[in-house]
């Protein structure tokens, strides 16, 4: 197919203000995703938007709906001024499925 790109798991982006730790999750406009390694400001870092990814102290009920809260960086179950990201696959486990927020 002449125009496929890659497969979409993980995205090349611009790590945001302040950087980002390798496996920090973090989010630009309504792509949530974690850093596959660390990047300071303004270096390219590859964000990984899909596939399930353990986030502790979370304790949601497999099914639920997940938010990201942008300003706090971390996962929420409300989607007041939060994200929509995904889904729990356990407790402390999140789908990422890009396109929801």
């Amino acid at each position: 197919m002449k125009n496929f790109v890659r497969p979409g798991k993980s995205v090349p982006v611009t790590a945001p203000a302040l950087g980002v730790a390798s496996g920090q999750a973090f989010a630009i406009d309504t792509l949530v995703g974690f850093a596959g390694f660390t990047a300071a400001q303004g270096e390219p870092v590859e964000m990984h938007i899909e596939g399930v990814f353990r986030v502790p102290g979370l304790g949601a009920t497999v099914g639920a709906p997940v938010y990201f809260d942008a300003a706090a960086g971390a996962f929420a179950l409300t989607d007041v001024g939060n994200i929509k990201c995904g889904v729990a696959v356990a407790p402390n486990e999140v789908r990422l499925t890009p396109g929801l927020g």
